[in-house]
């Protein structure tokens, strides 16, 4: 996927992986042409699966390229984000209003989304979605063009 050559020169990455699959998602941030920078959890409140130990949580990472507005303290988050699990795979809307409070200037994109822009995003004109589960469909494209097309080429977290 190319989102090195499709994000913008200036952006944040936010991206959830599983524990398990930690290394692989550093290569991945690299990859993408970002630099990792820190990470927050979402502790989900219930055990599911695992290897290992079950699994109470997942990893979100932060990194970034280019040159960013820092974010204000008071928009700084906790590294522990406590929301109730929702159906497999799906993450918490309410992690849209945490990125939207760091970087409230920025335009948003979710790749691989999941359902409705309005149901997912936080309804913020600021986010849209992309993803074949995603119920976005760019302004003026038809549904086989919004399924591929990537997300509009503007500033996004």
């Amino acid at each position: 996927m190319p989102v090195k050559d499709i994000s913008a020169e200036d952006a944040v990455l936010f991206m959830w992986c599983s524990n398990s699959l930690l290394p692989d998602a550093l290569k991945v941030v690299e990859a993408w042409g970002f630099t990792f920078k820190t990470s927050m959890v979402w502790d989900k409140g219930i055990a599911g699966q695992g290897a290992y130990c079950r699994q109470m949580h997942e990893t979100l990472l932060i990194g970034t390229k280019g040159a960013l507005p820092e974010v204000p303290f008071s928009a700084r988050p906790v590294s522990v984000l406590k929301y109730p699990r929702l159906e497999h795979s799906r993450k918490p809307p309410e992690v849209c209003d945490v990125i939207d409070a760091m970087y409230p200037e920025l335009f948003k994109a979710e790749l691989f989304a999941r359902g409705a822009v309005s149901q997912g995003f936080g309804g913020s004109p600021a986010w849209v979605g992309w993803g074949n589960e995603c119920d976005y469909t760019p302004p003026g494209a038809t549904t086989t063009e919004a399924e591929q097309a990537p997300a509009p080429a503007r500033k996004r977290a």
